[in-house]
């Protein structure tokens, strides 16, 4: 997680990754899901927000719905950001597999499925 974090921004302190990644999959997110899902205290989710903030990756948008509330949103920068790492983590893993044998990158892909299914 740190080498990610790194790779998105020198400065980004790497419990704010997992932030970044459920907000690469959205629009916007409100506050109150976040804790939810990252399991943390408010005060800590607003940590990570102000400090990936200061670093020009996320940030607080109005909430369409509730005049009070704001959701956490990856900036533009942030967004390109991350996807470029994401990008070069995919190229370095397929380098790297590439000088398996095939049928054991098939096995690692019927395992990594199986993983997946029980975690859900």
């Amino acid at each position: 997680m740190a080498a990610s974090a790194r790779a998105v921004d020198p400065k980004l302190d790497p419990v704010c990754y997992p932030l970044l990644v459920l907000l690469r999959d959205a629009d916007a997110i409100a506050m109150a899901d976040l804790i939810g899902v990252l399991g943390i205290e408010k005060s800590t989710l607003t940590r990570r927000i102000d400090s990936a903030g200061r670093l020009g990756l996320v940030e607080r948008i109005p909430d369409p719905y509730d005049a009070r509330a704001r959701l956490v949103a990856l900036t533009p920068e942030g967004r390109r950001r991350l996807e470029e790492q994401r990008v070069e983590t995919f190229r370095r893993w397929r380098d790297r597999l590439a000088l398996w044998d095939p049928d054991d990158v098939r096995q690692l892909a019927t395992l990594m499925h199986r993983l997946g299914d029980i975690l859900d």
